[in-house]
């Protein structure tokens, strides 16, 4: 009974190993037709193009007079550590900016300026944006976002999409 159990489970490593080889994808796919329980693993260890670029989500607000204030960055980048290779908690909001900037950067080049605005991207930026903005009572907020070369690039982050000036109820 042992070893069939040590046969088994070292014929499981050896498939999912192989499964991970992208010189041998057509075996591989079928495999994985076959696979109905989904026990061989797919790792996605490393992206085909990795990301180059950091955004970077900027408000302003107005005060009751309408005047703008300076643009400021919501949620800068921290500084990196050697652990955040292990551990990492900043990781999902900066993915989750990632994301959303990703998404609104193809839906403003896909769809009109006033579509834009009720995107689920859009809404959750001007929300977070918003919320951070009541702590300092400010008449109205606009958001940009920017785009920069990562974070060793001396060059300043250029803008990528700039928001409508949204009131902010109190």
């Amino acid at each position: 009974m042992d070893v069939a159990l040590g046969v088994l489970l070292g014929v499981w490593l050896v498939v999912s190993a192989v499964a991970q080889l992208e010189v041998i994808k057509p075996g591989v796919s079928r495999v994985r037709r076959l696979d109905l329980f989904s026990l061989v693993p797919q790792y996605n260890f490393f992206a085909p193009r990795p990301g180059t670029k950091d955004f970077h989500l900027m408000v302003r607000a107005t005060t009751s007079s309408g005047e703008f204030g300076r643009w400021r960055e919501l949620s800068p980048l921290p500084h990196r550590a050697w652990w955040n290779c292990l551990w990492n908690p900043a990781r999902r909001p900066r993915k989750a900016l990632f994301d959303l900037a990703t998404t609104l950067a193809k839906e403003s080049q896909a769809v009109s300026r006033t579509a834009v605005q009720v995107s689920v991207s859009y809404l959750v930026l001007l929300n977070h944006v918003s919320t951070a903005a009541r702590l300092q009572a400010p008449a109205r907020v606009q958001f940009l976002l920017a785009v920069s070369n990562g974070t060793c690039s001396t060059e300043p982050p250029r803008a990528l999409f700039i928001s409508h000036v949204h009131e902010v109820e109190r």
